[in-house]
């Protein structure tokens, strides 16, 4: 039987269970991402907290909002008929926030914004620019450091904020979080090399390469071992001990290889280097984290504001 032919709830979302605009959201999180696991990542909610959450919207339309398979999920004809209306309340939502933040902007505060560096590929300071601009009254300071010591200055209270990396499985510990952006790792070699006309390449195929890793202690280090680790893979060390755009100049000349986040990777690239991805994929997370007990004015306005411009850049 046809799932918009069978109705046997109530014709709105006033049942009995409590509908909030966050639950949407979550139905429009899954309905893009079409995958569970991935969507619960995406909102930073647990898996059978955002199954939980979908059946009670199902429960209050009477009709089943997703197809269920073993592999994906598919919007249901009730599900599709649901989603307009979805995204038009979540912008409503937005607007009215919009419209009494205007009161907001004269609010006074400061803030300290932590970034890690090689932000330029992930467009953070154009939302920092504008939040600046609108909220003219509200002092912006940032800082630039790896991701562990962005996460020690939030915790201690040096940093309100901090952009960070992060790779799949993550704690999240003391920290709220909220997801800004994805990359994933890449090689990046010469255009010369063997394998320049691939589409990918493994970890087997490049393992008698030489390496030319970050240094310790940084981030793309970091998730570089895990990556390694995850594919039980161990790398030749290339005999180098240089850093950024040397690394890029020793690749292009066939010396070596590198891996980097593929979006820094394509913005420092050179006509004689290439970026290839690597398979399996290995997920990196640019996530903005801050304090669960942060209470000012000026972060929780700096927070909205984030969070409308992550919802503006997914549509």
């Amino acid at each position: 039987m046809d799932d918009m032919e069978h109705w046997d709830g109530p014709d709105n979302l006033d049942g009995q269970d409590n509908i909030t605009v966050e639950i949407i959201r979550e139905f429009l999180v899954l309905a893009e991402t079409k995958n569970f696991l991935q969507a619960a990542e995406d909102l930073f909610v647990s898996q059978p907290s955002l199954s939980r959450h979908i059946m009670q919207l199902e429960k209050n339309l009477g009709l089943p909002l997703f197809k269920r398979t073993t592999r994906t999920i598919e919007l249901t004809k009730a599900g599709a008929r649901l989603l307009p209306y979805a995204q038009r309340m979540t912008k409503v939502y937005e607007e009215c926030n919009a419209a009494f933040a205007q009161k907001a902007k004269d609010i006074n505060g400061k803030l300290t914004i932590g970034v890690f560096p090689g932000i330029a590929a992930y467009n953070i300071s154009d939302p920092i620019g504008s939040f600046a601009k609108e909220y003219p009254k509200i002092e912006i300071d940032s800082v630039e450091h790896e991701s562990c010591t962005l996460k020690k200055m939030v915790s201690s209270g040096e940093c309100d904020f901090a952009f960070v990396l992060g790779v799949h499985g993550d704690p999240a510990g003391e920290f709220a979080k909220l997801r800004f952006a994805e990359d994933v790792l890449s090689a990046l070699m010469s255009s010369e090399h063997p394998l320049a006309k691939e589409k990918s390449v493994s970890f087997d195929q490049i393992q008698n390469e030489g390496f030319l890793l970050p240094l310790k202690n940084g981030d793309l280090h970091k998730i570089c071992t895990y990556a390694f680790k995850k594919a039980g893979f161990s790398p030749k060390i290339a005999p180098y001990k240089t850093t950024g755009r040397v690394n890029i100049g020793l690749v292009g000349q066939g010396l070596c290889i590198t891996l980097h986040l593929k979006k820094n990777a394509t913005y420092l690239c050179r006509s004689n280097t290439i970026v290839m991805d690597i398979k399996p994929t290995t997920k990196v997370y640019i996530d903005l984290i801050f304090r669960k007990d942060m209470a000012s004015a000026a972060g929780n306005n700096f927070l909205k504001y984030i969070r409308s411009y992550i919802d503006r850049t997914r549509e």
